[in-house]
């Protein structure tokens, strides 16, 4: 276990779960859509934060993706492409206890969400992983968008998605610079 998900996981629980606690990976199935959400935090500075950060990555991927394969339904919304099914599959995640979302105040007073790959999380992504090559050539795709975006402020990314595909932006929201 790594020292962010100790920190964590004790915040959460009140003490650090027994190994016995965390899911088997033998015994938790995940969507390709999920595996892939975690290939994302796994390649992602950690911890990703915001929702809207996520929400773009996936898009991009899905973007990348042969035409045949969607992850997820995508609309417009206010800041470019969103996916509800993409929030229920982080909140699977979190109950399955793979992923942490942890919600923090801003100094401003906006609610911020950072999102945790934890080692049990880490253990059913390598398990996937282990069973064939289409998940591992998904896995390049993933690995490359999110070390092309991970350094570019989230609303720069914003701007570079709504710009690239305007059918995705719902008001002329158009984030600063």
């Amino acid at each position: 276990m790594t020292a962010i998900t100790k920190h964590i996981t004790s915040l959460i629980f009140g003490s650090e779960p027994s190994e016995e606690e965390y899911p088997d990976p033998d015994e938790v199935t995940v969507t390709p859509e999920q595996a892939t959400l975690l290939g994302v935090l796994r390649h992602a500075d950690t911890p990703l934060h915001s929702q809207q950060r996520l929400q773009k990555y996936m898009f991009l991927i899905d973007e990348a993706l042969d035409e045949k394969y969607s992850l997820y339904v995508w609309k417009s919304y206010d800041y470019g492409p969103y996916s509800k099914s993409l929030k229920q599959d982080v909140n699977t995640l979190a109950r399955k206890g793979l992923l942490i979302e942890e919600t923090r105040q801003t100094l401003g007073g906006n609610t911020r969400r950072y999102y945790h790959l934890t080692d049990a999380g880490s253990n059913v992504l390598d398990d996937v992983l282990g069973h064939g090559d289409d998940f591992t050539e998904l896995m390049e795709y993933v690995e490359k968008i999110v070390t092309e975006h991970d350094d570019i402020p989230l609303s720069n990314l914003m701007w570079d998605v709504i710009d690239e595909y305007p059918e995705y932006n719902k008001t002329v929201y158009k984030p600063t610079r």
